[in-house]
């Protein structure tokens, strides 16, 4: 939050001048982030290490052929819309969708398969200040927002369909380079590393009271937190639409 509040603070004292729309633009592209949910992947652990410690059967007769293994990375689409009230000044909305999946497959005492389905979802809304530094044909732009980060876990064949369903707040930095196509289009590509702070984790224990029902109280609270901290690689293709702003050399 303080690293945050000092982007803010830094790109607000270099002087904003007339806040004259000159021009907006919009995005569409792909975004991963590598996020450990230690909290999840402690209750998939303990799922499988409960329901099959001994010779891969579970307490219900049914046996393993496949675990669900852990979830560090989440993959979705990504949008952005921005205005650009002065041509270094920039504010912006940004939109990640991320998800994973995760299959569990096992035989019951009859020889019917039976496919267990995990998904996690998490979408982050975003809203901040950011500058443009121009250096020639390529730019690049230092900003941050703050989010509201919603996550979800849907399950099949799972007793709850949605044992996880908690939205929290958070703050993003990020620099983006972008790649214009040339001087005059308006299209361009924009590779944006970022970085993730919420500022509350999202918390696994009722997930894990829904999957393991006998032995959810032998995990520790603090086992099932989720991680607070998220690192993604965004890649989109931006349009600008100019009104009356003809892109120009930045004077530092």
């Amino acid at each position: 939050m303080k690293l945050f509040s000092l982007i803010i603070l830094l790109l607000m004292s270099s002087g904003l001048g007339a806040q004259e729309l000159k021009s907006y633009y919009f995005g569409i592209g792909v975004n991963a982030s590598y996020a450990p949910l230690n909290g999840l992947n402690n209750v998939l652990r303990h799922y499988q290490n409960v329901r099959f410690e001994e010779a891969s059967i579970s307490p219900e007769g049914e046996s393993w052929i496949n675990n669900l293994s852990d979830i560090n990375l989440l993959v979705g689409p990504s949008i952005s819309f921005g205005y650009m009230f002065k041509p270094e000044y920039n504010i912006e909305f940004r939109f990640l969708d991320r998800r994973n999946s995760r299959v569990s497959q096992v035989t019951n005492i009859n020889g019917s398969i039976i496919k267990r389905e995990l998904f996690a979802k998490s979408r982050s809304f975003g809203f901040g200040l950011s500058r443009l530094f121009a250096t020639g044909r390529n730019d690049y732009i230092i900003g941050g927002t703050i989010n509201v980060t919603h996550f979800v876990i849907d399950a099949i064949n799972i007793k709850d369909p949605q044992p996880i369903n908690q939205s929290n707040f958070g703050s993003t930095i990020f620099i983006k380079y972008i790649f214009n196509f040339s001087e005059t289009s308006p299209f361009a590509i924009v590779i944006n590393p970022f970085y993730q702070y919420h500022f509350t984790p999202i918390d696994f224990f009722e997930l894990n009271r829904v999957m393991n029902p006998e032995t959810f109280q032998s995990v520790s609270a603090e086992e099932l937190k989720g991680a607070r901290s998220y690192f993604g690689l965004e890649i989109q293709l931006n349009y600008f639409v100019f009104t009356g702003f003809k892109k120009e050399p930045i004077e530092n």
